[in-house]
């Protein structure tokens, strides 16, 4: 699954700025949303912008402020992933600044590089609870609010390593698809765990 599906939302993701955009986009949308309602936003977004109802709270905030600086974003991203040819040191480098994007924080940064980079991983909510770990760990403010360099790398690398123990960035996208699949929550949303991953290409329009 994540080896079918990602490399495309990688190949369009760094094509240009404004794909990147529609991938932060996103996973902004993700935020206590269910992947389906937030794919299907994906389009009302696109069409409505910050009219758009599902856009509430902080999310219309960090939407126009990424918005706003999503060339820097881009480049920067770009930057980090090119000058650091070893793996391990590029998604130190990249979960690090996505965290620190309006939005965002270690959870969905950690998205973010799983989606554009197949790097990090994305422990939210759903992987939180089946793996028995604490949630205000990972919390945006807890990240930002850090007050020196040294503590925000030591989160950084805390998640990295739990995302390492949990399966890898692959290992972990495969694993929450066979989840949310079988999840009752969402009764017979999804036909299988493979189209719960190929849901994140239709988010971009991308079929795979």
């Amino acid at each position: 699954m994540f080896n079918n599906h990602q490399p495309l939302i990688g190949k369009f993701a760094v094509k240009n700025e404004n794909n990147f955009f529609q991938v932060l986009q996103f996973v902004l949308l993700t935020i206590q949303q269910p992947l389906f309602r937030a794919v299907e936003d994906m389009q009302v977004v696109n069409d409505k912008g910050l009219d758009a109802p599902c856009l509430w709270g902080v999310k219309a905030q960090a939407w126009r402020k990424l918005g706003d600086i999503r060339g820097k974003v881009f480049e920067h991203a770009m930057l980090l992933n090119d000058v650091h040819p070893n793996p391990d040191h590029a998604a130190s480098e990249l979960l690090a600044y996505f965290a620190s994007l309006p939005g965002l924080g270690l959870v969905k940064g950690g998205f973010v590089a799983q989606l554009a980079f197949g790097l990090v991983g994305c422990l939210d909510t759903h992987n939180i609870n089946r793996y028995g770990l604490k949630q205000s760990a990972f919390s945006a403010h807890s990240y930002k609010g850090a007050k020196t360099i040294q503590t925000k790398q030591r989160k950084v690398n805390h998640y990295l390593e739990l995302c390492a123990n949990l399966g890898g960035c692959e290992g972990l996208w495969d694993s929450w698809c066979e989840y949310v699949h079988t999840s009752s929550m969402f009764g017979n949303t999804y036909e299988n765990a493979d189209h719960v991953s190929a849901m994140h290409c239709h988010a971009f329009g991308i079929n795979p």
